[in-house]
C-alpha cells in the first residue's frame, strides 16, 4: 500500500540539469558556520536527525521524476583536524567532495581542529541557498532543545510566477524579453516556429497560419492574433510550457 503521507515532489527541469552535471563538477552549496568551543559529534547526529524530520527536503532520494523523502537523516562526518578558515576554504577535501554520496544529496561536516565549524551541505539539485539555510537554523534550534520550525512546502518553483510578469500583469503591461544576437527571446525559449520578432528585422511577431503581415508583439504566454487559441508560449526564461 502506497504511503500518502509521505513528502515527495516532482523534479523540475532545472534540478534535472544539475543531476546531469559531471561528477567532477558537482554543484554543491556550502554554508559554514564558524564558533566557539566544542559539539559533540553525537549530539550533533541526533539534532541534524531531528530537524530533517521538520525539513524533508534535507533528506531526498530521487526515484525517476519524483523526489521522495528517504527517512534517512542526512550523514554527519567529521574532519578530525582540519584547518578551517576563510583563506583555506578551497583547500579542504571535505568541502569538495561531490554529492550525493550513498544516495544522500546533503549532509553535515563537524570541523573539530583549531577553528572549529559546523558545515552544512547540499546538492543543489535538491536544494537553493535560503532552503539551507532554513535546514541549518532548524538544526541548531534542535541543537538548542527549541521546537524545528520546519519547511515542508512541495510547491516547486516552476509552479511560482515570474516576478517580472506579474509586476508588467498587474500594471497591464507588455512584458517583452529581449533578443540575443539577433535570435528572439520566443525563439530561444521555445516559441513557434517561424517567430519575427523584433530581433529579425523589428517590430513584428510571428506571421500568423495562412501568411500576413506579422502582428505586434504580445505579452509573453498570450498568442499572438491570428494564432490558434491552443499556443502554448513561454513565460519568462526557462519558463516554456
Amino acid at each position: 500500500m502506497a504511503d500518502t503521507h509521505r513528502f515527495a515532489r516532482t523534479v523540475v527541469p532545472f534540478e534535472h540539469w544539475y543531476l546531469g552535471f559531471p561528477a567532477a563538477l558537482s554543484p554543491v552549496l556550502n554554508l559554514v558556520v564558524e564558533g566557539a568551543g566544542r559539539i559533540d559529534a553525537a549530539e550533533l547526529r541526533r539534532a541534524v536527525a531531528t530537524a530533517a524530520e521538520s525539513c524533508p527536503g534535507a533528506r531526498l532520494a530521487r526515484r525517476g521524476n519524483r523526489w521522495s523523502d528517504s527517512r534517512r537523516p542526512p550523514p554527519v562526518r567529521r574532519a578530525t583536524g582540519t584547518v578551517l578558515d576563510r583563506t583555506t576554504l578551497n583547500d579542504v577535501p571535505e568541502l569538495r567532495r561531490p554529492l550525493p554520496v550513498q544516495g544522500a544529496y546533503c549532509e553535515v561536516v563537524l570541523c573539530d581542529g583549531e577553528f572549529p565549524a559546523v558545515v552544512f551541505r547540499a546538492s543543489h539539485a535538491v536544494m537553493d541557498a535560503r532552503g539551507l539555510r532554513l535546514w541549518a537554523l532548524d538544526v541548531f534550534r534542535a541543537l538548542r532543545g527549541e521546537e524545528p520550525e520546519g519547511a515542508q512546502s512541495v510547491t516547486t518553483v516552476a509552479e511560482l510566477d515570474d516576478p517580472l510578469i506579474a509586476q508588467a500583469d498587474a500594471k497591464n503591461q507588455d512584458f517583452v524579453l529581449p533578443s540575443l544576437l539577433g535570435v528572439p527571446a520566443d525563439a530561444r525559449f521555445g516559441g513557434p516556429p517561424g517567430w519575427g520578432g523584433a530581433g529579425r528585422g523589428g517590430g513584428g511577431g510571428p506571421a500568423p497560419p495562412g501568411g500576413g503581415a506579422p502582428p505586434p508583439p504580445t505579452r509573453a504566454g498570450r498568442p499572438p492574433p491570428g494564432w490558434p487559441p491552443n499556443w502554448r508560449g513561454c513565460r519568462g526564461r526557462r519558463r516554456c510550457r
